[in-house]
Parts: structure tokens; sequence; C-alpha cells
């Protein structure tokens, strides 16, 4: 077997990304992976090494599998202050501990640290505790250094987010990282310092320089924007970076390059190489020295886990490539990745690894072009010393758009854009930002021993980062340098991946094209199959949103409904965070019809998200004078968009077809001379899928839902979404009755106003089979094809690993 590494790691990886997707069971999957391995020793002793090697590569694979599952479950085993002291609510404490990492400047008002308790005060009562919490202390008036032991008086809860298919998944997130506690603390009064700098002298030395050069920094720059972007590519500080610098680098596909990954350790290794090559040393001599200072600058920048991977990837990557017997450059980065997904299997679901990973597979794939064919055309162009720097223009180009062109599935996966200037951006700001990292490291240097010489270095920063600003600035207002695409379905990622595989592949081209297109055909009839079996089904997806609202329906024939869009603060908007990840995700970028029940906050509030950013068919109001002025803001934006607005009211259809019937059932056709408040005049109605009814009374209270009893309409359904988020103040015996459900929804958070969610489950459990709630559940997606009914929850209960 040719590189039996690389299809050891694409097995490993394989495995993974298949236990990641579908969590198949474990137990099966070891009883695979003990068959297969000792399939593959028997066939080793008889020396039969085509089956050997399939029975190898299939045991890589579920040993992948296993191993992923596995170190799933560990990472969200809580640890005994979350266990114990933690809850839904928040709840006063005291917890007193050793900082172990600290996450954010004091320029913006706030801090956030970690903690490492080692005891918690609660009703006036100390114990000891281990466990990890995230602090965010508001208002703070202290240093708080790493190693430093606080004492906290704040709120203490459970690190929990939203959880909804396809969106970023913030609770996961941080239980990866150990972390399953959250404390909040105001004022100056909240933490009390203990004791300075309880940590190991090593870790005050790496925070003495963290601090140190971000103060030879600020001192020897002059504008803000320089600073920000320096401290961000020397020492992984982002803070200081501003929304719209952030905005410049995504559109211009450039945003690599102000978050420390290989680009940078690899631009740390060359500068230290390129230092020594007037020293007579041996090239083990060098690369040993220039690993030992990689890895000082991943200690320095603060050993995140993407500079952390990076680093280990670069040395392996050497050192199998200097030290080994027999180099070669694609085996090695293949050992690199097999330890890294070994160590820890759950990096693949990291989007860095992912696209780093993408990156070196298509530089390493396309290299005989590169040298076979660049060079030479280089060098007949221009001979000597203008044809090498021909070269590596022409490589710069060329690399930028294999990689920008290759990694694009992969970005629109999960960022939903596409640059469409990243090439000659690219093109600019790479070169450029070696310059600004060669600088800024002498300028650290120099601030070191001379401040004075440090603020010299700083003007060639100045100049550099100018450089680069005005380069991604002018690119990003280009006319569609950036589109919003929906993410591609998982099967086109894999073609891709196979792609990358035959190219690397040195086999004929004829040979390689129809290997790929026979794939491509069985993997393309395959999902339109799928596509086909799930066509007659109707699908109901209540989002996770906190006590907001929203519920995307898909009908059979393809056609979408969005039923309110959540809430919008200053530090989240629903419909920009949650609900157009969630549509893009599923390769939604039409609304048929936009249901916006009634005016309140939590249900319209990424409405002007929503509209900006997806075609919608038509926009459905309810009919009532009130609710028309709280929707003022949006029908302005709708009107220059050319949305069509239908007022609905009772008695009225918003869909009649063969397949699906949607009835509204309030408001009251006449509401001219009545007084409804916004919940009263909520739009609610039901639809019929075969003999599946679904009945969505939004914020309806009690007097809504007797006059609707009293109707003369039929309201039965089998599934009802609570109403009014399930509170008291929607609440209806006799209403839920007559809609006699089987299932029950409930949209709401553990508390509001004093108000428990164990409170909602018990005061609708007597009426239904099942209740339950997208704070218990996360998102709560039904599927039915008009006679059965299916539930996937995207929160399901701890259970057995096996």
């Amino acid at each position: 077997m040719r590189r039996p590494l690389v299809w050891l790691l694409v097995a490993l990886m394989s495995g993974g990304a298949v236990s990641s997707l579908f969590h198949p069971p474990l137990k099966p999957l070891l009883v695979a992976f003990l068959c297969a391995w000792l399939i593959a020793v028997l066939f080793l002793i008889f020396r039969k090494r085509t089956p050997s090697a399939f029975f190898v590569l299939s045991a890589t694979f579920l040993l992948g599998a296993c191993g992923y599952l596995l170190r799933d479950f560990v990472a969200e085993i809580p640890d005994q202050l979350a266990l114990s002291y933690a809850s839904e609510q928040m709840a006063p404490a005291t917890l007193t501990g050793i900082v172990s990492k600290t996450q954010s400047t004091y320029e913006s008002g706030s801090i956030t640290f970690l903690l490492d308790a080692e005891t918690i005060e609660t009703h006036g009562r100390s114990e000891p505790v281990s466990g990890c919490a995230q602090v965010t202390w508001r208002e703070p008036s202290a240093r708080i250094d790493l190693g430093d032991k606080v004492s906290v008086k704040g709120r203490v809860s459970l690190a929990r987010g939203f959880k909804n298919p396809g969106v970023f998944d913030y609770e996961r997130f941080v239980h990866r990282r150990g972390i399953f506690t959250k404390m909040f603390a105001r004022g100056s009064a909240a933490v009390t310092v203990q004791s300075k700098g309880a940590a190991n002298w090593v870790l005050r030395l790496r925070e003495y320089v963290r601090r140190e050069s971000l103060d030879i920094i600020s001192r020897s720059t002059r504008t803000l924007e320089t600073r920000a972007f320096v401290s961000a590519m020397l020492l992984d500080e982002r803070s200081l970076l501003t929304d719209e610098m952030n905005d410049w680098f995504k559109r211009t596909g450039t945003f690599h390059v102000i978050s420390i990954s290989g680009l940078h350790v690899g631009l740390v290794y060359l500068f230290v190489s390129l230092a020594l090559t007037p020293l007579p040393l041996g090239p083990k001599a060098r690369v040993s020295i220039g690993i030992l200072f990689v890895w000082l600058y991943a200690f320095i920048t603060g050993a995140s886990v993407p500079v952390i991977r990076s680093a280990t990837m670069l040395t392996l990557i050497l050192a199998e490539y200097y030290l080994a017997r027999e180099s070669d450059f694609l085996s090695a980065i293949a050992l690199a990745a097999f330890v890294i997904v070994a160590f820890d299997p759950l990096v693949i679901d990291d989007v860095s690894f992912q696209l780093s990973f993408m990156a070196v597979g298509l530089l390493c794939a396309f290299e005989p072009l590169f040298t076979n064919t660049i060079y030479p055309l280089a060098q007949q162009k221009l001979p000597g010393i203008a044809g090498t720097v021909l070269y590596k223009l022409m490589l710069t180009l060329l690399a930028s758009l294999v990689v920008g062109i290759g990694m694009s599935p992969v970005v629109a996966y999960h960022f939903n854009q596409a640059s469409l200037v990243f090439p000659i951006a690219n093109l600019i700001v790479i070169p450029v930002v070696s310059l600004v990292l060669a600088a800024g490291f002498v300028c650290l240097l120099a601030g070191f021993l001379w401040m004075k010489a440090a603020i010299a270095f700083g003007l060639l920063l100045e100049a550099f980062s100018w450089v680069v600003f005005w380069t991604v600035k002018l690119c990003s207002l280009i006319p569609a340098s950036s589109i919003t695409v929906a993410s591609p379905p998982l099967w086109i990622l894999g073609l891709e991946a196979f792609a990358i595989m035959l190219v690397w592949w040195r086999g004929r081209p004829a040979r390689r094209v129809a290997v790929f297109a026979t794939v491509a055909l069985l993997t393309a009839g395959a999902a339109l199959a799928v596509q086909r079996f799930s066509s007659n089904r109707l699908r109901a997806t209540f989002l996770d949103l906190g006590d907001a609202d929203s519920c995307l329906v898909e009908f059979p024939d393809g056609r979408t409904m969005l039923v309110d869009t959540g809430f919008a603060s200053h530090y989240i908007d629903c419909g920009e965070r949650v609900i157009a990840p969630f549509l893009w995700k599923k390769g939604i970028r039409r609304i048929d019809t936009l249901v916006l029940t009634h005016p309140d906050a939590d249900h319209i509030g990424g409405a002007p998200f929503i509209i900006d950013n997806f075609m919608i068919g038509r926009l459905a109001l309810p009919e009532t004078p009130r609710a028309h002025e709280g929707f003022l803001p949006i029908l302005e934006n709708t009107k220059q968009k050319n949305v069509p607005v239908e007022l609905v009211s009772a008695g009225g259809l918003l869909t009649d077809t063969n397949q699906v019937r949607i009835e509204v059932l309030n408001p009251p056709p006449d509401t001219s001379s009545q007084t409804l408040s916004d919940n009263e005049g909520s739009v609610v109605f039901r639809i019929t899928y075969g003999d599946i009814n679904l009945l969505l009374p939004a914020d309806a209270e009690k007097k809504t839902l007797s006059l609707m009893c009293d109707s003369g309409r039929e309201i039965r359904s089998r599934v009802l979404k609570a109403p009014h988020h399930g509170l008291a103040s929607g609440f209806n015996a006799r209403f839920v009755k007559m809609v006699s459900p089987e299932l029950i929804v409930i949209s709401g958070a553990k508390h509001r106003a004093g108000r428990l969610s164990g409170s909602r489950l018990s005061r609708y459990a007597p009426f239904a089979k099942t209740v339950l709630s997208t704070h218990d559940s996360g998102a709560i997606v039904l599927e039915t094809d008009g006679r059965h009914l299916a539930t996937t929850l995207t929160r399901c209960p701890r259970a057995s690993l096996f």
C-alpha cells in the first residue's frame, strides 16, 4: 500500500465523522472493531496483503468511530460544582478558587476569567468543591491575573445555550472545554483578590511577557486599528478588533490572518530558520531550534487549542521529514494529523482543524502542478532572479486560488459566506502579513530592551498595517465581494474530499475521471432517492430561543412557512444568530410565507434580518388596528423589498391545497370596534395534513381561547403548542380539553417572572400523553406523513454509553 499513513488517517477521520453525524451505539461498533482486527491479524499471519490491508483500514475506521463516541461521552460528564450546586436558575453563592485563564480585556467594561473552584458558600455554609466556572465580572475594579486566588460573590447557574440543529452549539463548545458552570458578578465589591500569583513561576512568566508585549504594542503604535490588528496577529488578543474590522476580513476571505493558526506558526518557524542561516549549524540543529521557538511562541500567545494543534502538527511534520531515514512530506503531515486525531477524536468537529487540514491537503494534492508546471513556465518567461520572483508571485496567486476555491464548500457549510475577491486580497495581504509579523517580533524584542527603538519599528507596523487595512477595505467595498449562500449538503463535501484524494492519486487522468464520475452519480442518486422518500412529509421545527418563539414548517411540496422570528437584543439577534443559520444549513433561501403572529418583541425581533437576507413570498399579519401600529417598522422594510402583505383573521385560509390546509382561528374577523391586546389579537391557525393536525395559538390568552372554544370551529388537534409559552395567563383547561392533544410543545425557558418551567409542564401534564419544552429538549422536530407522527429532540437526556 502506497503511503499507508495517509490511508490510515483517512479511515480514522472517516470513522469519527460517521459517529459525529449519526451517533451510532458503541457496543456493536466495539464488537465489529475486535472482529475486523482479529481477521486482519489472521490475514497478516498468512501473508495475504490485499485482504489484510482492507481489514486494517476497516478496523481503523471503527476505532475512529469508537474513539469519538467515548471522548464525546466523557466530555459531557459534569464536574462536582455543576452536579451539586449549579441549577437552571441563577442562585446566589460565593466561590473561592484559583484563576486558571483570563479571556478578555478590561476595555469593554467587564472581564471574563475561568475559576478553578476550591470552596463554595451558599446559605451561610461553606463547603469544599471542585470544578471550573466561567466568571463574568461587570464593572471591575481590580486586575485579575492568572494564578490569583480570588473570592467571587455572584449568581451561579449551569452553562447552557440554545440547542438547535445546524446552529453553533455554545453549550457543547464549553462542555468540551470542561466548563459546566457560569457565574455573573457585578460591582467593585463582588470580587476580592485574596492572594496574587498563586500559579507556578512558568505561568506567571508567561502572563508577564504577554502583558508587557501588549503594553509595548500599545505604546509603539499610534492608531487603535493597528494596535488591534497587531495584537490579534502576534498575541491572539482579538478583543480590540471592532465588528467593522472583522467584517472587512470576513468579506474578503482573509479572516485567517487575524486568527493565529498554522500560517502564523509556519511564519515564525520561517523567520527563525532565516535568522539561523548565517550560523554554522546543520539542518537538524536549525530544525530543533526552530521548533523550540515555535513552542515558545505558542506558550506566550496563551496556548489556545488551534495554536497548540498547529505547533504539534509542525513539530511532527518536521521531525518525521528531517529526522526520518526516508523523508516524505505527505506522510509526515498524515502522521501529525493521525497523532492529533488519535489524541483528541473530537478535533474533527473543530472548524479551524477542518480548514487547516483541507488547506494542507489541497496544497499537497496540487504540489506537482506548482513544481512541474509553474516553475518552468516562470523560468522560461524570465530566467534568473526575475524568474524566481515571478515564480513566487505566481505560486502565491495559484496557491491562494487552489486553497480558496477548494475550501469554499467547507466555508459555505459553516459560515454561509463566499468571498469572490479572495484571490486578489490574499495575493496582497499574505506577503504583507509576513512583513507585519517580522516587524512586530522585532518591535517586541526592541521594546523589552529600549522603548524608543520599538517606536521606530512601530512606524513600520503602521505602514504595513495600513496596506492590509486598505486592501481588505477596498476589496470589501466591491459590489458582491461576498455573497451569502446556503450550506451545501454533506454529500457535496464528501465528493470534494474524494476528488482531492483522486488528484493526489497519481493514476491516469481518464481513469480518475471515470472513478469520480461513477462515485458522483451513485452519491447523487442516493441523495435524490432520500429526497424523494421524504418529499411526502410535513416537518415542523420548534426552535429553542429561550422564552422567544419561532417555528419553521416545511410542507410536502417544498414550500416553507416561518412563524415568528424570536427576539433581538444588544447581545444577540435571533434572526441573525439562530434562525438564519438554521435555514441556511437546511439549504433554504426562500420563505414562502412569513407569519408574524403579533408585535411582541420576543416574536418579531429577528424579522428585519430575515427580511433583508431571504426572499419572502408573502408576509401574513393579524388584522387588528393595534397590531398594525406595532408592525410599522417591518412594513416599511417589506415595502422597500416589494413583499406582499396579507392581513388575516378568523375564517380565512393561509393555504388550502389537496395536501395541506391552514385555517386561521384568530383574531376575530371584525376587530375595529374591539380593544384587543397584542396577545389577544395573535394569529392562531390550525395546520391539517392527512390525519394529523397542529394547532399554533402563539401568545393567545384566556379570553381569546374562550372565544375560539365558542366559535364553533374545529380546534381538535394531535399537536398543540402551549399558548403564551405555557404560562398561567395562556392556560384554559376547557380549551385544552377541546383540543385533546396527544403532544403539547412548550416554547419557554426554565424561569420567567419567577415561574418555573416545571410548573408549566405539570400544568399541562394531565391533558396530554407527552409534554415537551424547548428548554429541556432543545429544538423539537415533528415529522409526519399524514398518518404517523415522529418526534426528534435536539437535547436528549443523558443516556448510557452502550
